[in-house]
């Protein structure tokens, strides 16, 4: 989308491609900021999000651990990155 340049795309949709990469790559970043830190939780954890409004998740997790179970989430896409991201953040501090 990005590369065939706004003329092509509509440039909200341009802008929320951007905006919903920039919190996949936060997300990322999150992500190995964890597991190079040892956290136990992250060592097997998988994430999928999908962009798609008429999708009924937005975000599915699994930690592939037995006593943890996958966590799934619905909502605007973009609030839930970034309220995990967050977690994820403060999850490092501690």
């Amino acid at each position: 989308m990005l590369m065939s340049g706004k003329k092509d795309h509509n440039s909200m949709e341009v802008e929320r491609f951007s905006e919903l990469f920039c919190h996949v790559q936060w997300l990322v970043q999150a992500f190995l900021n964890l597991y190079s830190a040892g956290n136990m939780l992250f060592q097997t954890w998988t994430a999928e999000v999908y962009c798609c409004p008429r999708n009924s998740i937005s975000i599915h997790m699994d930690f592939h651990l037995e006593f943890v179970s996958q966590l799934t989430e619905s909502g605007d896409i973009t609030r839930l990155l970034e309220a995990l991201c967050r977690q994820m953040e403060h999850f490092l501090d501690d």
